[in-house]
């Protein structure tokens, strides 16, 4: 589980760090839309407290996690792979320290999450369903 929250929060530092368009208010919008897609898983997890908890809140988990790959998507249709320097510094610099303390967020929850689920088999199971919605 500790892989799958590493590699969850690497995705999502590469997707927001990097950009997402072609022009710099199409890409300030998707990466704006990603952070608050991350505060609220941040929020929806912080609520999170036992095994019950976390399987009453996998449709919202997932909903949380339908919506970051929409977003991911509309990133990669407005060409997040042709960016230069410039904009790739100016949204780094834009984003970059909320974005670290998000992630640092996001991680603490993924590991709390995973020590609960490692208690339930049935807890279990919602971690593994947001493994493909969480890459």
């Amino acid at each position: 589980m500790k892989k799958v929250a590493m590699l969850a929060v690497v995705a999502l530092l590469g997707f927001a760090l990097t950009g997402c368009g072609s022009s710099v208010d199409s890409q300030e919008r998707v990466v704006d839309d990603m952070m608050g897609a991350i505060r609220d898983l941040n929020a929806e997890m912080s609520q999170i407290e036992t095994a019950e908890d976390l399987k009453a809140a996998e449709d919202r988990l997932v909903r949380i996690g339908e919506r970051m790959k929409a977003i991911e998507k509309r990133g990669e249709e407005l060409g997040m792979d042709d960016l230069s320097p410039e904009e790739e510094e100016a949204l780094d610099q834009r984003f970059q320290e909320e974005f670290e303390e998000e992630a640092s967020e996001l991680m603490r929850h993924m590991f709390r999450l995973a020590g609960l689920a490692a208690t339930d088999p049935e807890a279990a199971k919602v971690l593994e369903s947001l493994d493909g919605i969480m890459e």
